[in-house]
């Protein structure tokens, strides 16, 4: 839209719209996992806090609507975990799920694959403690 400035968290807002409007579009899934991962290392946590479940959702299904071999996974990974650090122990029902399929992750064959899932993982435990 003209004349709205683009900040990280109208950036996050409409790319989770987009996702949310093209759940089968292979082209804008790789393209929305790499501005995300840009964009939501800006974002602040309050504001990734405030529709959590939704963004999860969204998320959780673009790193699974990816799959295993595409060259985009390693930004989806990176995304979801960006989002899972600002779960609260409140909301575990909702991460329990994710965290299942970053320990598979974990053990991928691709080491940035890995990574993220591992940094994810631990960052998703760090946070529960806070």
């Amino acid at each position: 839209q003209q004349g709205i400035p683009a900040s990280p968290v109208s950036q996050f807002a409409a790319s989770i719209a987009v996702l949310q409007q093209s759940p089968d579009s292979t082209e804008v899934k790789e393209a929305f996992a790499k501005v995300l991962a840009s964009v939501l290392a800006l974002t602040p946590p309050a504001a990734i806090r405030t529709n959590f479940a939704h963004s999860l959702q969204i998320l959780q299904g673009l790193v699974l609507g990816l799959g295993p071999d595409n060259t985009s996974l390693h930004a989806a990974v990176k995304s979801l975990g960006l989002v899972l650090r600002t779960m609260t122990a409140e909301e575990w029902v909702l991460g329990s799920a994710v965290f299942q399929d970053f320990l598979q992750l974990c053990i991928d064959s691709r080491p940035k694959v890995r990574k993220e899932a591992t940094a994810a993982v631990r960052h998703g435990l760090i946070s529960l403690s806070d």
